[in-house]
């Protein structure tokens, strides 16, 4: 039976409800190119297809054009500073927990590494991790097992004493390609995520204590 040393957690959609910031920056985009606001809730539909598609989808440009516009949306984004508001119900007492019983944390992560510790630093949870693996810190990006790897590696622990806590389906094919137990946090970004071929589902992030109690994995 598995004991839990680490927890490697997504960001965007599984700690933080990141959709009302990133709709706020790009909703300003489209009104400066004379489009209407959309509502969050489509935001929220994008954020897990990637950078390039959500940028794409946003501002309605063709692909081809979506370098030079998420530049700008990443400059605008970093200087925007995220609330205490955008956490997860739940998410920081869970953390604590898991420091108490001494689980190490570790963020795994799409997003740019400086816009995930911006983010951290902005909701003063950068003090739960132990590492922080975002985009560019690995040669390829979830699903690739990389960013797995790379995370368990910093943390000084091995595939057999941890889990991926996420909520979209490049956190599955992450967890797949790795071999990691997949906790699949409902109450996000769920783009698709198969959920008969999850270890656990919780819908809330309060749930998972008591979900990794009721295992035995602490």
């Amino acid at each position: 039976m598995m004991k839990l040393k680490a927890v490697l957690f997504d960001l965007d959609g599984t700690l933080v409800d990141s959709a009302q910031s990133i709709g706020d920056v790009l909703n300003q985009m489209r009104l400066e190119r004379n489009l209407n606001c959309l509502e969050i809730q489509k935001y929220r539909e994008w954020v897990s297809l990637g950078a390039n598609s959500l940028i794409e989808n946003s501002l309605e440009i063709p692909a081809s054009d979506t370098d030079l516009y998420l530049r700008d949306f990443r400059r605008r984004y970093e200087a925007k500073k995220n609330t205490i508001a955008d956490i997860f119900p739940h998410v920081e007492q869970t953390l604590i927990e898991l420091k108490v019983l001494g689980v190490d944390l570790g963020i795994c992560s799409n997003k740019p590494i400086y816009l995930c510790k911006k983010v951290l630093g902005d909701l003063n949870l950068d003090g739960y991790f132990s590492c922080v693996v975002g985009g560019g810190s690995a040669s390829s990006s979830k699903p690739s097992r990389e960013p797995v790897d790379l995370a368990l590696s910093m943390l000084g622990h091995s595939h057999c004493d941890a889990l991926l806590v996420g909520d979209s389906t490049v956190d599955q094919g992450a967890s797949k390609n790795s071999g990691l137990p997949f906790i699949f946090f409902s109450g996000g970004y769920d783009d698709g995520v198969d959920s008969s071929q999850v270890t656990a589902m919780i819908h809330s992030m309060g749930d998972l204590l008591p979900l990794a109690k009721r295992e035995g994995w602490i």
